[in-house]
């Protein structure tokens, strides 16, 4: 991917060679899914102690409309201080949703207008080479996604 992450700086998945990916697809504005996901993975990081520091947590926007730097970096911040949102333009989350094979369309909206997305929810995990080690259902609890990620981060 090709993306900028909520400070502003221009991000590629190069970036992060060396270390593991937890990457997860979804948006700053979303009220279900992705807070609960989002919340999980980074427990899960924090229950690897010193391990989780080989692991960088992202969140990879469907929404470029309403997604911008400043708005991600609000909601970053609420639920983990190394996690990392990342927007860009339409076809920058297109391919990096090609990329992972993740769906996404807008299928309402909330009472005050915003759009309501279907997309994703796994959480992936990815090498420090890059390449996928492990695909996360975002409804385990912390601990058990803590335990599948011990078995690659260790």
């Amino acid at each position: 991917f090709q993306l900028t992450d909520h400070n502003g700086k221009q991000r590629t998945d190069a970036d992060f060679r060396g270390q593991f990916m937890l990457v997860f697809f979804g948006y700053a504005n979303c009220e279900s899914i992705c807070p609960v996901g989002l919340r999980r993975m980074t427990a899960a990081l924090d229950h690897l102690g010193p391990a989780g520091d080989k692991v960088q947590p992202l969140l990879i926007s469907v929404d470029a409309a309403h997604d911008t730097p400043a708005s991600m970096r609000e909601e970053v911040a609420k639920i983990h201080p190394r996690l990392i949102g990342l927007t860009g333009t339409d076809e920058q989350l297109k391919a990096a949703r090609k990329a992972y094979q993740v769906e996404s369309k807008e299928v309402s909206k909330t009472k005050d207008g915003k759009p309501v997305f279907a997309h994703g929810s796994f959480v992936y995990l990815m090498a420090p080479d890059g390449k996928l080690a492990t695909i996360i259902p975002p409804v385990l609890g912390d601990e058990q996604m803590a335990g599948i990620m011990r078995r690659y981060v260790n």
